[in-house]
């Protein structure tokens, strides 16, 4: 090779390193965009987001509900939202603004919604959809673009109020002890308060009218009243042993998973949602049956 071609080459070689170089530098150095999304944070139930906005008819305040986004941003985001119920109208029967704004440098914001004491002063329940308007810059997660709001009137929880004699239809089915019919007259017993004197939550006993002793009714009923949020009022129960079927097999009871139990503190009504079902199999012999207490 002579030596002006060698020259030439060694040349073009720096020249493809310098080039190779400079491009790897402009890869290195480009900023990443990270997508990001909006989404109502509270927890999925049943493939829906549900959330119960009460309405005082004294020292009403409003419920606020989380908006959060998946990744951080260097601009404020606004998000925007819509309304939409068959029954309820935006600024007669509730109050909401139509866009709220994530700060930069934050995950999360919120909206504030607030019943019209006027339009709940007895047992109205009306069901919104508030639903995210997905932007450019901020699209919505799907499936978590939209929550439901239930609104109804709220009542402070006395539970004094509810140790007293129910009469209600209490029905699990027929009169065979495994689909059995819970008794007609129940009370609710020994309902104390876990924590005094900001307490929030309280347990409580339903007897029925004849014991499983007699072998013609079912165990107390021990379960726990929650009230810490107001929006959500909730029962639990503890797996237990409910009665001896006919055939002298024992029988537990559990709250059912699927639907919710919870209490009313203006009626005084409790709802319950539980299976039946034999512990040595743990299978259901009545799933998903109501009870209902109420005065």
């Amino acid at each position: 090779m002579s030596k002006i071609n060698k020259v030439l080459f060694v040349s073009l070689f720096c020249i493809s390193l310098l080039s190779c170089k400079k491009d790897n530098l402009y890869i290195d150095q480009s900023p990443s965009i990270v997508p990001t999304y909006s989404r109502f944070t509270q927890i999925l139930r049943n493939g829906k987001v549900y959330r119960s906005i009460p309405v005082r008819q004294v020292g009403n305040v409003a419920t606020s509900i989380p908006i959060s986004l998946t990744a951080l941003q260097t601009a404020d985001r606004t998000i925007g939202f819509t309304y939409n119920s068959l029954t309820a109208v935006k600024d007669i029967n509730f109050t909401a603004a139509n866009t709220t704004v994530i700060k930069s440098g934050s995950y999360f914001g919120a909206i504030d919604i607030l019943g019209n004491p006027l339009n709940y002063s007895g047992d109205e329940v009306d069901t919104v959809k508030i639903k995210i308007i997905p932007s450019q810059f901020v699209p919505a997660v799907q499936g978590r673009d939209s929550m439901f709001l239930i609104f109804s009137k709220f009542c402070d929880v006395i539970p004094a109020d509810f140790n007293t004699t129910y009469y209600s239809g209490i029905v699990f089915g027929a009169s065979d002890k495994d689909t059995l019919s819970y008794g007609e007259v129940n009370t609710i017993d020994s309902l104390t308060f876990i924590t005094q004197p900001t307490s929030t939550s309280a347990i409580g006993v339903i007897y029925d009218l004849y014991p499983a002793s007699t072998g013609l009714g079912v165990e107390p009923i021990r379960f726990t009243m929650d009230w810490t949020d107001d929006g959500n009022l909730t029962i639990s129960i503890n797996d237990q042993f409910f009665y001896n079927n006919q055939a002298g097999a024992p029988r537990h009871i559990r709250l059912n998973t699927s639907l919710p139990s919870t209490f009313n503190s203006c009626n005084k009504s409790l709802n319950f949602y539980v299976d039946v079902y034999n512990p040595l199999t743990n299978v259901p012999v009545a799933s998903g049956r109501h009870i209902i207490i109420a005065l």
